[in-house]
């Protein structure tokens, strides 16, 4: 008798979750930016940027300690970031992208980052382009240097059109 009420119940949790499921997978209206892991995402920023136009970067995952130091706001509850900077230069270069959890005010997070960012926060060197930009629940930090508009421009048009 147990082994039959078992398996009613099973049943009814398997009828259930299929019930409440949607035909394409629950991500209607979702762009590939939404579900891209941050590290890939990186990778799509820098398609087509040729080597000798950028640093030697390093991407990396932010832990929620480092958030200051990265996109200058303190940490954000449920967020995850990445981060890809230079790996021994003096050169204004970092990208980092901050995804936030459902429900946070994506547009309040940019703003923030974007009222404290520090352009200047190398000792040599000052990013002359500086964007945050939010896409979904996904923030692009970009700063490069003097002499790398094109290339800036690059990244920026290829997070937007991770959401086009």
């Amino acid at each position: 008798m147990k082994k039959f009420l078992s398996l009613i119940l099973c049943a009814m949790m398997v009828l259930t979750l299929v019930a409440c499921g949607s035909k394409d997978g629950g991500n209607a209206g979702s762009k590939e930016g939404d579900t891209m892991d941050l590290t890939a995402m990186v990778d799509k920023l820098y398609e087509g940027i040729a080597a000798e136009n950028m640093p030697m970067v390093m991407t990396q995952e932010v832990p929620a300690d480092a958030f200051e130091g990265v996109f200058f706001i303190p940490a954000v509850e449920g967020a995850e970031g990445v981060m890809s900077e230079p790996m021994m230069s003096s050169v204004a270069w970092s990208v980092c992208l901050l995804r936030v959890a459902e429900g946070t005010d994506v547009e309040a997070t940019r703003a923030a980052i974007e009222q404290n960012v520090n352009p200047a926060k190398w000792l040599c060197v000052e990013a002359k382009n500086v964007d945050v930009i939010a896409n979904g629940n996904t923030i692009l930090l970009a700063m490069t240097g003097e002499g790398n508009e094109a290339t800036h421009k690059t990244i920026v048009d290829n997070f937007n059109a991770l959401w086009a």
